[in-house]
């Protein structure tokens, strides 16, 4: 009687870690698939800010904070706008164009910046 329980209970268990290792496989798959996908080109409008503690820049869309990042191809005139942001030298309304990356866990949204502009006033 005591066997059998006992064969009853390794059963049960090997079902779990089974049925566990197929979802932990399907979620690393769909994982990697949304980590893949491409990032989308966008142009967006917001207030610049640098963070109090990281000094990270950062673009402000409708309450949504986006990191931003110099693209591979940007010039030395965005990378320097970046960088003043980050030093909070930068500040105001700007339009910025770049591959979007949204949020995942874990992650920042965050914008690789192929350019950044002043963003005129509005009359």
């Amino acid at each position: 009687m005591k066997v059998r329980i006992l064969m009853v209970c390794v059963v049960a268990v090997c079902v779990v870690l089974a049925a566990s290792t197929v979802n932990s496989q399907e979620h690393r798959t769909a994982t990697t698939a949304t980590a893949s996908a491409p990032a989308e080109v966008q142009t967006l409008t917001g207030t610049v800010e640098s963070t109090k503690t990281r000094k990270m820049p950062r673009l402000v869309v409708d309450e949504k904070r986006y990191e931003l990042v110099a693209a591979e191809k940007a010039d030395e005139k965005v990378k320097g706008v970046i960088e003043g942001i980050s030093k909070g030298e930068v500040t105001g309304t700007y339009t910025v164009k770049g591959a979007v990356t949204p949020a995942s866990p874990g992650k920042v949204a965050s914008i690789k910046v192929v350019s950044i502009v002043k963003a005129e006033a509005r009359q």
